[in-house]
């Protein structure tokens, strides 16, 4: 499995908090949130990493290497970008540099804002034998995540960005059978002017598409860094 990290954003709502370093170099449990994140994705499943980062962060670029190698990773390759407008388009512009022909194997996509533990690896690769994407799924009530309806074989029938559906959000993170479909998607996303990945999937659903979810394991858990607000309530835990 590739694993696609889209850490190309502004982050506009921390900046007056964050002293204008990036989100995802604030401090996190002695560590960074990067650290947290990157970390949690520790699976002999996941044989490489991409980062999909922003120009302008081009001055932290060493910082953020080095924590890479401190985690050990050694497959793994930057891609930078400049300013976008939505996370599609991020992921529309590095995944077309990162894979330009049809990869086999499953692409998972995740944001750089959420710590995402525990998860079953070797399952959801499994899983793309047969499905077209995994939605990786939580329990939250929270209106600013998308939330998802599925049936008891957890084939997914609807997802909504912002509106609360079912009682199971997206935790941001995705996997697709491979870079074909991907890209396929992206491009049609773009061209609609799709920003989340909720509307780009819940078209493929629409178009027939074999979408599934994760059962929420016991030991899972997600924590969700995405706002000052969210990142201060961990931080004090």
């Amino acid at each position: 499995m590739h694993l696609v990290f889209t850490m190309a954003g502004l982050y506009s709502r921390f900046e007056n908090f964050s002293l204008n370093v990036p989100k995802y170099l604030l401090p996190y449990k002695n560590k960074s949130i990067f650290y947290e994140i990157v970390n949690a994705f520790a699976s002999k499943e996941i044989h490489k990493i991409s980062f999909i980062v922003n120009k302008r962060d081009s001055n932290y670029f060493r910082l953020i290497e080095h924590q890479i190698k401190s985690l050990k990773i050694k497959k793994y390759n930057f891609i930078i970008i400049e300013k976008t407008n939505s996370q599609i388009e991020t992921a529309y512009k590095g995944i077309t540099k990162i894979f330009n022909n049809d990869l086999k194997i499953p692409i998972a996509i995740t944001s750089i804002d959420t710590i995402i533990q525990n998860r079953n690896f070797k399952f959801y690769k499994k899983q793309m034998k047969k499905n077209d994407c995994l939605i990786d799924i939580f329990k939250s009530s929270n209106r600013g995540y998308s939330f998802v309806i599925f049936d008891k074989n957890y084939k997914v029938k609807n997802i909504k960005e912002k509106i609360v559906i079912s009682d199971f959000a997206s935790s941001g993170l995705y996997v697709f059978k491979n870079s074909h479909i991907l890209l396929e998607q992206l491009n049609i996303s773009v061209k609609k002017k799709e920003g989340y990945f909720s509307q780009m999937i819940n078209r493929m659903i629409q178009n027939g598409h074999k979408i599934t979810c994760n059962k929420i394991g016991k030991n899972e858990k997600t924590i969700v860094l995405g706002t000052p607000e969210q990142y201060l309530s961990e931080i004090q835990k």
